[in-house]
Protein backbone atom coordinates (compact mmCIF):
# COMPACT_ATOMS: atom_id res chain seq x y z
CA UNK A 1 0.00 0.00 0.00
CA UNK A 2 1.41 3.37 -1.01
CA UNK A 3 -0.76 5.83 0.83
CA UNK A 4 1.25 8.94 0.01
CA UNK A 5 3.31 9.11 -3.15
CA UNK A 6 6.80 10.55 -3.18
CA UNK A 7 5.57 13.25 -5.54
CA UNK A 8 3.79 14.99 -2.69
CA UNK A 9 6.35 14.27 0.03
CA UNK A 10 7.95 17.71 -0.20
CA UNK A 11 4.56 19.41 -0.09
CA UNK A 12 3.57 17.38 2.95
CA UNK A 13 6.80 18.25 4.71
CA UNK A 14 6.32 21.95 4.02
CA UNK A 15 2.70 21.74 5.09
CA UNK A 16 3.77 20.08 8.31
CA UNK A 17 6.28 22.76 9.23
CA UNK A 18 4.54 26.08 9.51
CA UNK A 19 1.83 26.34 6.91
CA UNK A 20 -1.11 28.69 6.96
CA UNK A 21 -3.85 27.31 4.76
CA UNK A 22 -5.94 29.28 2.31
CA UNK A 23 -3.98 32.49 2.54
CA UNK A 24 -4.76 35.49 0.37
CA UNK A 25 -1.86 34.42 -1.81
CA UNK A 26 -3.51 31.05 -2.39
CA UNK A 27 -6.75 32.68 -3.45
CA UNK A 28 -4.91 34.96 -5.84
CA UNK A 29 -3.11 31.94 -7.29
CA UNK A 30 -6.42 30.17 -7.88
CA UNK A 31 -7.44 32.93 -10.26
CA UNK A 32 -4.40 32.47 -12.46
CA UNK A 33 -4.19 28.67 -12.67
CA UNK A 34 -6.33 25.60 -11.89
CA UNK A 35 -5.64 23.45 -8.87
CA UNK A 36 -5.31 19.70 -9.07
CA UNK A 37 -7.45 18.97 -6.03
CA UNK A 38 -9.24 20.69 -3.19
CA UNK A 39 -6.83 19.06 -0.77
CA UNK A 40 -3.81 20.52 -2.55
CA UNK A 41 -5.50 23.91 -2.70
CA UNK A 42 -6.01 23.77 1.05
CA UNK A 43 -2.31 23.96 1.95
CA UNK A 44 0.07 26.72 0.91
CA UNK A 45 3.51 26.82 2.55
CA UNK A 46 4.29 29.85 4.66
CA UNK A 47 6.74 30.45 7.46
CA UNK A 48 5.26 31.56 10.75
CA UNK A 49 6.78 31.78 14.23
CA UNK A 50 5.69 28.98 16.56
CA UNK A 51 6.25 28.28 20.23
CA UNK A 52 8.58 25.61 21.54
CA UNK A 53 5.85 23.06 22.26
CA UNK A 54 4.38 23.43 18.79
CA UNK A 55 7.83 23.12 17.27
CA UNK A 56 8.40 19.87 19.17
CA UNK A 57 5.09 18.50 17.93
CA UNK A 58 5.96 19.31 14.35
CA UNK A 59 9.36 17.68 14.70
CA UNK A 60 7.59 14.61 16.09
CA UNK A 61 5.14 14.70 13.19
CA UNK A 62 7.96 14.86 10.67
CA UNK A 63 9.82 12.01 12.36
CA UNK A 64 6.74 9.80 12.38
CA UNK A 65 6.03 10.63 8.75
CA UNK A 66 9.58 9.68 7.82
CA UNK A 67 9.11 6.42 9.71
CA UNK A 68 5.97 5.79 7.70
CA UNK A 69 7.87 6.29 4.46
CA UNK A 70 10.46 3.77 5.62
CA UNK A 71 7.77 1.22 6.40
CA UNK A 72 6.18 1.90 3.03
CA UNK A 73 9.44 1.29 1.21
CA UNK A 74 9.64 -2.06 2.97
CA UNK A 75 6.04 -2.86 1.98
CA UNK A 76 4.77 -2.81 5.57
CA UNK A 77 1.46 -1.15 4.83
CA UNK A 78 -0.18 -1.43 8.24
CA UNK A 79 2.87 -0.10 10.06
CA UNK A 80 3.15 2.76 7.56
CA UNK A 81 -0.49 3.70 8.02
CA UNK A 82 -0.08 3.78 11.79
CA UNK A 83 3.01 5.97 11.53
CA UNK A 84 1.20 8.42 9.24
CA UNK A 85 -1.73 8.41 11.66
CA UNK A 86 0.53 9.32 14.58
CA UNK A 87 2.08 12.05 12.42
CA UNK A 88 -1.35 13.54 11.75
CA UNK A 89 -2.22 13.48 15.45
CA UNK A 90 1.01 15.29 16.27
CA UNK A 91 0.39 17.95 13.63
CA UNK A 92 -3.30 18.15 12.66
CA UNK A 93 -2.53 21.33 10.73
CA UNK A 94 -1.14 19.21 7.91
CA UNK A 95 -4.46 19.09 6.10
CA UNK A 96 -3.09 17.25 3.08
CA UNK A 97 -2.11 14.31 5.25
CA UNK A 98 -5.21 14.45 7.45
CA UNK A 99 -7.60 14.37 4.48
CA UNK A 100 -5.69 11.59 2.74
CA UNK A 101 -5.59 9.47 5.89
CA UNK A 102 -9.25 10.09 6.69
CA UNK A 103 -10.16 8.81 3.24
CA UNK A 104 -8.00 5.72 3.66
CA UNK A 105 -9.35 4.90 7.09
CA UNK A 106 -12.91 5.34 5.84
CA UNK A 107 -12.21 2.92 2.99
CA UNK A 108 -10.90 0.42 5.55
CA UNK A 109 -14.06 1.02 7.65
CA UNK A 110 -12.00 2.55 10.44
CA UNK A 111 -14.17 5.64 10.56
CA UNK A 112 -13.41 6.23 14.24
CA UNK A 113 -9.84 7.10 13.29
CA UNK A 114 -11.03 9.21 10.37
CA UNK A 115 -13.26 11.24 12.66
CA UNK A 116 -10.58 11.55 15.33
CA UNK A 117 -7.97 13.15 13.10
CA UNK A 118 -10.51 15.25 11.20
CA UNK A 119 -12.05 16.69 14.37
CA UNK A 120 -8.60 17.44 15.72
CA UNK A 121 -7.79 19.29 12.52
CA UNK A 122 -11.15 21.09 12.47
CA UNK A 123 -10.57 22.36 16.01
CA UNK A 124 -7.81 24.63 14.72
CA UNK A 125 -8.72 28.29 14.38
CA UNK A 126 -7.36 28.43 10.83
CA UNK A 127 -8.82 25.14 9.62
CA UNK A 128 -10.10 25.35 6.05
CA UNK A 129 -13.38 24.11 4.66
CA UNK A 130 -11.69 21.09 3.12
CA UNK A 131 -11.28 19.23 6.42
CA UNK A 132 -14.84 20.08 7.48
CA UNK A 133 -16.10 18.78 4.13
CA UNK A 134 -14.21 15.53 4.56
CA UNK A 135 -15.63 15.20 8.08
CA UNK A 136 -19.12 15.67 6.63
CA UNK A 137 -18.53 12.89 4.11
CA UNK A 138 -17.34 10.50 6.81
CA UNK A 139 -20.34 11.28 9.02
CA UNK A 140 -22.63 10.72 6.03
CA UNK A 141 -20.93 7.39 5.39
CA UNK A 142 -21.88 6.13 8.87
CA UNK A 143 -25.38 7.59 8.84
CA UNK A 144 -24.87 10.56 11.18
CA UNK A 145 -26.85 12.95 9.01
CA UNK A 146 -27.20 15.85 11.45
CA UNK A 147 -23.48 15.85 12.22
CA UNK A 148 -22.77 15.65 8.50
CA UNK A 149 -25.01 18.66 7.83
CA UNK A 150 -23.28 20.72 10.51
CA UNK A 151 -19.85 19.86 9.14
CA UNK A 152 -20.84 20.58 5.53
CA UNK A 153 -22.32 23.94 6.43
CA UNK A 154 -19.19 24.79 8.41
CA UNK A 155 -17.11 23.82 5.37
CA UNK A 156 -18.99 26.27 3.16
CA UNK A 157 -18.77 29.00 5.77
CA UNK A 158 -15.02 28.51 6.17
CA UNK A 159 -14.23 28.24 2.46
CA UNK A 160 -17.14 29.44 0.31
CA UNK A 161 -14.99 29.66 -2.81
CA UNK A 162 -14.04 25.98 -3.11
CA UNK A 163 -16.18 22.97 -4.04
CA UNK A 164 -15.79 20.32 -1.26
CA UNK A 165 -18.29 21.87 1.17
CA UNK A 166 -20.97 22.20 -1.50
CA UNK A 167 -20.27 18.68 -2.73
CA UNK A 168 -20.67 17.28 0.78
CA UNK A 169 -23.91 19.18 1.35
CA UNK A 170 -25.28 18.08 -2.04
CA UNK A 171 -24.41 14.46 -1.24
CA UNK A 172 -26.25 14.71 2.08
CA UNK A 173 -29.41 16.08 0.46
CA UNK A 174 -29.19 13.58 -2.37
CA UNK A 175 -28.89 10.68 0.06
CA UNK A 176 -32.00 11.98 1.83
CA UNK A 177 -33.92 12.11 -1.47
CA UNK A 178 -34.14 15.91 -1.43
CA UNK A 179 -33.58 16.62 -5.11
CA UNK A 180 -34.59 20.29 -5.06
CA UNK A 181 -32.25 21.09 -2.17
CA UNK A 182 -29.47 19.19 -3.93
CA UNK A 183 -29.91 21.25 -7.08
CA UNK A 184 -29.98 24.50 -5.10
CA UNK A 185 -26.63 23.63 -3.52
CA UNK A 186 -25.10 22.92 -6.93
CA UNK A 187 -26.39 26.25 -8.20
CA UNK A 188 -24.88 28.05 -5.19
CA UNK A 189 -21.56 26.40 -5.91
CA UNK A 190 -21.69 27.46 -9.56
CA UNK A 191 -21.87 31.11 -8.50
CA UNK A 192 -19.01 30.87 -6.02
CA UNK A 193 -16.34 28.89 -7.91
CA UNK A 194 -16.45 30.50 -11.34
CA UNK A 195 -12.76 31.45 -11.21
CA UNK A 196 -11.46 27.87 -10.74
CA UNK A 197 -11.69 25.91 -14.02
CA UNK A 198 -11.00 22.45 -12.61
CA UNK A 199 -13.63 22.87 -9.93
CA UNK A 200 -16.10 23.93 -12.61
CA UNK A 201 -15.34 20.72 -14.49
CA UNK A 202 -16.00 18.72 -11.32
CA UNK A 203 -19.21 20.67 -10.75
CA UNK A 204 -20.28 19.85 -14.30
CA UNK A 205 -19.81 16.18 -13.47
CA UNK A 206 -21.99 16.64 -10.39
CA UNK A 207 -24.75 18.19 -12.51
CA UNK A 208 -24.43 15.28 -14.95
CA UNK A 209 -24.78 12.78 -12.11
CA UNK A 210 -27.85 14.66 -10.87
CA UNK A 211 -29.40 14.39 -14.34
CA UNK A 212 -28.90 10.61 -14.32
CA UNK A 213 -30.61 10.34 -10.96
CA UNK A 214 -33.43 12.68 -11.99
CA UNK A 215 -33.98 12.18 -15.74
CA UNK A 216 -37.24 14.16 -15.74
CA UNK A 217 -35.25 17.29 -14.93
CA UNK A 218 -32.51 16.58 -17.46
CA UNK A 219 -33.73 18.98 -20.15
CA UNK A 220 -33.71 22.02 -17.86
CA UNK A 221 -30.45 21.09 -16.09
CA UNK A 222 -28.36 19.79 -18.98
CA UNK A 223 -27.04 23.21 -20.06
CA UNK A 224 -25.55 23.77 -16.59
CA UNK A 225 -23.47 20.59 -16.89
CA UNK A 226 -21.64 21.85 -19.97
Amino acid sequence: MKIIGFGVLLCLVLAGFGCKTHSDAAKQSDKSKPTTSAAEKASVPAVEPIDEKSAEKRVEAFARYATGITYELNEKGDEALEAFYQSALANPGNELLVIELASRFAQKKQTDKSIEILKKSCDRRDATGSVFAMLAQVYLRIGKTNAALDAAQSAIKRSPDILPGYEALADIYSAAGKSQETLEVLDRAAVKIQSVPLMLVNLGDMYASFCKLHPKQKESIAPRAK
